[in-house]
């Protein structure tokens, strides 16, 4: 699937290739609030999302967005540098996706949806190799928490 990155004016622009040829986007302006950090961020999510169908590929560019407004209301600008700085960040993130009140789902679906889309970009981050980091975040599998470790890289 064809899935490219546009800024037009003060937007950034998700725009990928839907059903019967039609094409879609999605807007995701609230992560610009990462400067020069924002390709490190998106590109390995887009890798993935180009093998994906048009309604995963949809679904996940929504949660990337609510991804960038959360990091827009924890004030980050930069992705972190050290092991206790993205530790911090996958905490906080992991917080506000629980909590934050301008959503109305339940917390149901804030774990099993919200939080397991958000968690997968962290994933998406080890397997490219951009996040430089052995920090522990929570999974919730059958009611209980987990930590799985997220891999140091050698070069940021």
């Amino acid at each position: 699937m064809n899935l490219t990155l546009t800024r037009r004016a003060d937007k950034l622009i998700a725009v990928f290739d839907g059903d019967l040829g039609k094409t879609l986007s999605a807007d995701l302006t609230p992560l610009l609030t990462l400067g020069d950090d924002l390709d490190v961020l998106v590109e390995p999510i887009f890798d993935r999302l180009r093998l994906t169908r048009t309604t995963t590929t949809n679904s996940s560019l929504q949660r990337l967005r609510a991804l960038g407004e959360t990091l827009m209301h924890l004030r980050v600008s930069e992705l972190p540098k050290t092991e206790v700085d993205w530790q911090q960040l996958v905490l906080d993130v992991h917080r506000h996706v629980l909590t934050r009140t301008d959503r109305s789902a339940s917390l149901k679906i804030r774990y099993s949806v919200e939080w397991q889309t958000t968690r997968s970009f962290f994933i998406d981050l080890i397997e490219a190799e951009s996040l430089q980091s052995r920090s522990t975040y929570p999974s919730f599998a059958n009611s209980s928490t987990h930590s799985i470790y997220l891999l140091i890289a050698q070069n940021y």
